[in-house]
């Protein structure tokens, strides 16, 4: 029987289960299943080789065409539940056509047939069709005509250029390794994206409007491929591991882990290149799920944004009350495992206190006490979704009343797209007196600003880089240092999902505003809480105002959601019985968002650099009086450490020159071997400037420096910013230590109006620094030039001191 060549097979890989016919042969019954036949004539007969029907690029030029071809299948995707109604064969190698510009492979459409096992030679006679431009043969007679070698696989490498891949489509590809990108749609789909390395949000790397960012996007988008498991049902059951088995609570991979020799065939649906997997790959676990990281200090403050928890079903959050029990459940864990003093809260039913009192009494029910009470607001403006503060009373107490900040308050604020910001003062219990450099008080100041999602209508050129609603969210911010200010909030910390990355307009905003990006600051440049399209970045922040800076002890992301599997949520929807029954009670997958922790010292100046969570040190083991190591020992060498001092400087004391050397930065190293020399490298978070280098060597001492400084006062708003620090020595500088410093300003910006730009809310990007513009500067005459130009850099070294010197280029 005749297929026609653009029905649609009722399964496509990534997509619903749904038949597409033309309307002609609408009401024709299902196809007779075509059953193999016997070797015999068609085994012999005179073969179309495939390169032929394939011809170059994509598309054939023999649609309709009837034509018998011979080769190995390749890819069995009839036999399993849910499958595409087809295989996959390619010709002999010795049958190739020796053009590397024409597949040797296509795919035969054979509805209800039973396709034979990959490494069968068969035979196929039917019509050539095209389907959305797969090439594909309609099957009328399959005979199997004995076995054969699978073809070596086409190894598939990046970046990827889509021109390249009509020559070896159908084909058998291989992917010799990549890291786990997005499983948004591994639990629905079976498809999970890979690349050969963590991406990130081009505006978590760059300011939005730099060519910089854009060529990030477009590389990010180069060096993808989506892996599915060839299967079209929705929710295929069982869910299967990339390394071809079973995927389950025991056997699961997570985003950044690593998969060897990914082998399948280059499919081509619904206009994307895919792999349809033919067999497992190797897996390498990249991440283990992370515990708590600890951040140090006397008093733990976080945010967490806990995805729509609603005690009304079926409304935003859970359906019913076993998916409200599965969520609450999975949010109570990861709340009690935090343990912190203070935590601001996003995405919780508005409805008058009654959902943050259910989490507070379940949470309380969870650790035995009464331990955690709410800030009880009642509604808070009119959305469904608002902010909360739940605290311990044991560790702090709130001072006074509570402070909202909606658009009645700022009409900037406008609470039609925001959720209204909620604020608290808090004084820790510890505190006994109060002197200078102790922390009596602190505010947080919890908020949700609008998504990237639905339009606001002052999109722009950039909206594909920063979502919608850039210039409503920076209004947001600008607002929000304002009212904070007004209110004369003591050591206040902004707080939230903030829905914006780090190097965009609303957070060079409150940067601009004398708050410090604690995750930028702890963290560096690739920081993230949140995967959306396979790249990493932040919408989670903990933003602290200079006066709280100094009791600031360690800042992070607890990475327990956005690197898991989505098939870990609490929901039910979409989900088989086997899908359900990987869920797990425990705080892995509790929200699409990290929460983010933070530390805070009851006594100023007494903080430390938290421990990487990612690299849990070792546990502690007997000295060993041999070791000429030893800790214990007092003469013993000691490993190389890095130095900055200050971590922190005001831009006006980052300002030097020759005669005042004492100005600035000192990166220093210790523990060195006399005579080796260190390689110093500062790079300014913004990317938008070359690194600044220097090579010192040690002295008698061990010791190596570099006193980095800014020169030119006339444009020193230029060094706002934080920097990252790289200190490589050893044989072929093999040895790193990393750090940071972060230059601020101290001077509020003059009330002078914002210059218009390109794009409403887009702002001129910065030259150095995360924050190395203000966007006043445009009026004060030749400081203007700076904001648009490329700066160079150039570096002198003037008695050990590195003076940054800036020049324009019109």
């Amino acid at each position: 029987m005749s297929h026609a060549a653009n029905n649609e097979a009722w399964n496509t890989p990534g997509t619903a289960n749904e038949a597409f016919a033309d309307e002609d042969d609408s009401n024709e019954p299902d196809p007779e299943p075509t059953e193999p036949t016997e070797p015999g004539e068609v085994c012999e007969a005179d073969f179309t080789l495939i390169s032929e029907i394939q011809g170059e690029g994509q598309g054939t030029d023999m649609t309709d065409e009837t034509v018998t071809v011979q080769g190995v299948v390749t890819g069995d995707f009839t036999n399993n539940a849910g499958s595409q109604n087809g295989f996959y064969v390619q010709e002999e190698a010795a049958d190739y056509d020796g053009n590397p510009a024409t597949s040797e492979g296509i795919f035969v459409y054979d509805p209800n047939g039973t396709a034979p096992e990959p490494g069968t030679l068969v035979a196929v006679e039917g019509q050539v069709g095209e389907h959305y431009e797969l090439t594909q043969i309609g099957a009328d007679e399959i005979a199997e005509c004995g076995t054969a070698e699978l073809p070596e696989p086409l190894d598939v490498t990046f970046p990827l250029d889509d021109s390249d891949f009509p020559a070896m489509e159908s084909m058998r590809v291989n992917v010799e390794e990549a890291v786990v990108l997005e499983t948004y749609q591994f639990g629905r789909y079976g498809e999970t994206v890979v690349g050969p390395e963590r991406q990130f949000q081009p505006t978590a790397m760059h300011s939005p409007g730099s060519a910089e960012a854009q060529e990030l996007y477009e590389s990010n988008m180069a060096n993808r491929i989506k892996i599915d498991d060839g299967r079209s049902d929705q929710n295929p059951d069982p869910a299967m591991h990339l390394n071809g088995e079973e995927f389950t609570a025991e056997n699961f991979f997570r985003g950044g882990d690593t998969f060897r020799n990914i082998t399948g065939v280059l499919d081509y649906r619904f206009e994307e290149w895919k792999i349809q997997q033919t067999g497992g790959a190797e897996h390498v676990p990249n991440l283990e799920r992370p515990d708590v990281p600890e951040v140090g200090g006397d008093v733990t403050v976080g945010a967490f944004n806990v995805l729509n928890y609603f005690t009304t079903m079926g409304s935003r959050g859970a359906n019913n009350a076993e998916e409200f029990q599965r969520q609450e459940d999975k949010i109570v864990s990861a709340i009690a495992d935090m343990d912190a003093d203070v935590l601001g809260l996003m995405e919780i039913e508005n409805n008058d206190d009654e959902a943050v009192t259910t989490l507070v009494n379940a949470l309380n029910e969870r650790v035995g006490e009464d331990r955690y009470s709410a800030i009880e607001t009642g509604q808070l403006g009119t959305d469904e979704i608002t902010t909360a503060i739940i605290f311990q009373a044991d560790a702090v107490e709130p001072v006074g009343d509570f402070y909202v900040l909606d658009a009645t308050v700022d009409d900037r604020f406008d609470t039609a797209r925001h959720r209204p910001a909620l604020a608290q003062t808090f004084a820790p219990v510890a505190n006994a007196d109060s002197t200078d450099d102790q922390l009596d008080e602190f505010t947080m100041v919890t908020n949700h600003l609008k998504s990237k999602g639905s339009e606001c209508g002052s999109e722009g050129d950039n909206t594909h880089l920063v979502g919608s609603c850039d210039a409503e969210r920076t209004a947001a911010a600008e607002a929000l240092v304002d009212w904070v200010d007004t209110q004369d909030m003591p050591n206040p910390v902004i707080t939230g999902d903030l829905n914006a990355y780090d190097q965009e307009a609303p957070i060079a905003a409150l940067q601009d505003g004398g708050y410090t990006d604690l995750r930028a600051h702890f963290d560096g440049a690739e920081a993230y809480s949140y995967v959306f399209d396979g790249q990493l970045g932040y919408l989670d922040y903990a933003m602290a105002g200079e006066e709280l800076m100094p009791f600031i002890t360690g800042a992070t992301s607890w990475h327990a959601n956005s690197d898991e599997v989505p098939i870990f949520d609490y929901t039910t929807e979409f989900k088989q019985p086997a899908h359900q029954e990987i869920y797990e009670p425990g705080p892995y997958r509790a929200s699409d968002h990290d929460p983010v922790l933070f530390g805070l010292s009851l006594t100023a100046g007494d903080t430390e650099e938290p421990t990487d969570p990612e690299e849990p040190t070792n546990p502690e083991e007997p000295s060993d009086p041999t070791d000429p190591t030893d800790p214990s020992d007092p003469e013993a060498p000691l490993d190389p450490s890095l130095s900055i001092e200050p971590q922190r400087i005001a831009v006006e004391d980052f300002i030097g020159s020759d005669e005042d050397a004492e100005r600035g930065v000192l990166l220093r190293v210790d523990g060195l071997e006399p005579g080796e020399q260190v390689q110093f490298t500062v790079t300014p978070r913004s990317g938008n400037v070359q690194p600044y280098e220097h090579t010192a060597v040690a002295n008698d001492d061990g010791v190596a420096q570099w006193h980095v400084a800014g020169l030119n006062s006339a444009e020193i708003d230029a060094y706002i910013g934080a920097y990252d620090v790289v200190a490589s020595y050893g044989d072929e500088a093999e040895n790193t230590l990393n750090g940071s410093f972060e230059v601020y300003s101290n001077n509020p910006a003059p009330e002078t109006e914002t210059p218009e730009t390109d794009s409403p809310g887009e702002q001129p990007p910065a030259e150095l620094g995360e924050s190395a513009y203000n966007g006043d500067l445009a009026n004060t005459g030749a400081n203007s030039v700076l904001l648009f130009a490329s700066v160079a850099v150039l570096l002198l070294v003037v008695g050990g001191s590195a003076l940054f010197m800036s020049r324009r280029h019109h």
